[in-house]
């Protein structure tokens, strides 16, 4: 058509259009990141990420509150494999979050609100700030940031900035707390509020660092904050802050300018140095023991604090106990009643080796509980316990890991129930112990057993003689009926009764159950008590509504006796 009409105007058109057709087509095909919808799922591929995260596959979410669920799940394990030192799994789940990071930011979002109170924010500058409007323009300014991290996850603009206020008033509310702290105060002050700031506190930075996973002052503000919840979690976001602060990515997680950034790292320190006393000597010591790890003399946040410069810490002394948040003293969330649970039925314990006295514990029946998915390979795991004068625990470290996270998780879990063997002089001490796996031996499997074909000559078995005895059923069998008993009873727990849960009784309730290869229950007697005759009784009937489908691997099963352990746990 320009040729046609020799119009410079419509070449101009066409050679614009042909630019932006070709930018559009390069900015499409050859960006860092390309999403590509495969069979239900999306794919990414990073430019330049390690190769344990190419083309891993992104889950689809669909609200906002789901991604940032997930995203807080893998903020712990990532928290964990560096507090295990498994490096390899901290490079590809950072790669793996920040594209998590990417996508979840798409998900929901409301431009117009967040402008809005965005705008609410700014206003309450312009307002004269005496002495009796100042508490009003805080909370205005708090609820206009609140507002906008509602309406956008903008971590710049509204997370950073909410952040720091929400770990400023959560500070003020302890230490008011802490010196008010009479019996009185206790009985009448608004705990449950403490509590609730905190945890909201929590969720606010997992959700922050799943929207910015490269960022070290998050990692840093998170460790602070749980450091009583999970010294593990902690020490490995100590350990993650440093890595990032010595990498290129580190520094540039966030748009800010080098002036706002430095301000932002200032006020958040200076938040940290607010919070309990013992709260900040749990961080300083997880600090140097990260700075072990690491190999440096310096702190594991890049500084050292004043305790350690002082010599007050090192990373052998022991953490003292976490303070719970309704003193005003720690940042340890009060427990919650659980549920009734049924104990994970056990392999043979001689699978699992550990001695206890030599370390400075009592020898106990069963000294790990495993984790559902039981052994597939042997292996062993170095503990770091933190026993205190008293002979309590107030910490527990995987110093080396099994290199399977469900077996370390079970070893940290089991550790918190040992108990000291004899007294500890002066505030405590470190202990370590070793605990081996030995990969359960292959059991052979008893072949079908069919009628044996008759034999010429051998007479039949005359009436009345004594009948054979029964099929023997292989071990095999045995524990795949026992975990078929133990996922029915997780999804049919009996009910606590209300009896004992307010009278708070609890206790664990063996049962034995006989179960037919057909997986119908014949009957269910109670082998050990729990001391309560009503959870007895709650136990034994749940176990009577109980059914399993073995499917073959029970073929010619008559009837096995099964041992169930149940847990009533009311605190």
């Amino acid at each position: 058509m320009a040729v046609k009409d020799h119009s410079h105007k419509y070449a101009g058109a066409a050679l614009v259009v042909g630019i932006g057709f070709a930018f559009l087509l390069f900015a499409t095909r050859l960006s860092p990141y390309v999403v590509i919808p495969e069979e239900g799922t999306l794919r990414a591929d990073v430019a330049g990420s390690s190769p344990a995260v190419k083309r891993t596959e992104i889950p689809e979410w669909y609200s906002r509150s789901s991604y940032e669920r997930d995203a807080a799940g893998k903020v712990h394990a990532l928290a964990r494999a560096a507090a295990r030192q498994d490096q390899q799994r901290v490079d590809a789940g950072l790669d793996e979050l920040q594209l998590w990071a990417r996508r979840g930011v798409r998900v929901g979002g409301d431009r117009e609100a967040f402008n809005a109170a965005r705008d609410r924010f700014n206003a309450t500058f312009d307002m004269p700030a005496g002495r009796e409007t100042k508490q009003m323009l805080s909370r205005q300014r708090h609820a206009a940031l609140k507002s906008m991290w509602q309406a956008v996850p903008d971590v710049d603009i509204a997370g950073r900035r909410l952040l720091l206020q929400d770990m400023a008033v959560l500070a003020f509310a302890l230490r008011l707390k802490a010196e008010r702290g009479s019996a009185e105060d206790a009985a009448s002050d608004d705990d449950g509020l403490l509590e609730e700031k905190l945890i909201d506190l929590i969720r606010l930075q997992e959700a922050i660092l799943g929207y910015a996973p490269k960022s070290a002052e998050f990692w840093s503000s998170y460790a602070a904050t749980i450091v009583d919840a999970d010294e593990e979690v902690a020490l490995g976001a100590l350990l993650l802050a440093d890595q990032l602060r010595r990498s290129a990515s580190g520094s540039s997680a966030m748009t800010m300018s080098i002036s706002d950034e430095m301000l932002f790292q200032s006020d958040m320190r200076i938040s940290t140095r607010l919070l309990p006393d013992g709260s900040r000597l749990r961080l300083d010591l997880l600090k140097a023991r990260a700075a072990t790890i690491i190999g440096n003399t310096a702190s594991a946040s890049g500084e050292s604090s004043a305790a350690a410069e002082e010599g007050k810490t090192s990373p052998e002394q022991v953490l003292p106990a976490p303070q719970f948040v309704s003193t005003g003293k720690g940042l340890l969330p009060l427990p919650r009643p659980t549920p009734p649970s049924v104990v994970t039925v056990q392999p043979a314990d001689e699978l699992v080796r550990v001695d206890l006295p030599s370390a400075g514990f009592e020898q106990q029946q069963r000294p790990v509980r495993l984790p559902p998915s039981g052994l597939s390979s042997g292996g062993s795991v170095l503990v770091a316990v933190d026993v205190l004068a008293d002979g309590s625990i107030s910490s527990v470290l995987i110093e080396r890991s099994s290199g399977d996270p469900a077996l370390d998780d079970a070893v940290r879990g089991s550790a918190r129930n040992w108990k000291a063997l004899r007294p500890i002089a002066g505030d405590g001490e470190r202990r370590r112990v070793q605990v081996r796996f030995e990969a359960p031996q292959p059991v052979e499997e008893i072949p079908d057993w069919p009628p044996p074909p008759m034999v010429p000559g051998r007479e039949p078995v005359a009436a009345g003689a004594k009948a054979p005895a029964p099929r023997p059923v292989s071990p095999r069998t045995v524990q795949h009926l026992q975990e078929l008993v133990a996922r029915q009873a997780r999804f049919n727990p009996p009910r606590y009764p209300t009896a004992a849960w307010n009278e708070k009784a609890g206790g664990t309730v063996m049962l034995a159950i006989r179960l037919a290869g057909s997986g119908e229950v014949r009957g269910v007697s109670v082998a050990r008590s729990s001391g309560n005759a009503l959870l007895d009784k709650a136990a034994r009937e749940a176990a009577l509504g109980w059914s399993v489908s073995p499917g073959e691997t029970a073929a010619g099963v008559d009837e096995v006796t099964l041992n169930m352990p149940v847990m009533f746990r009311a605190e």
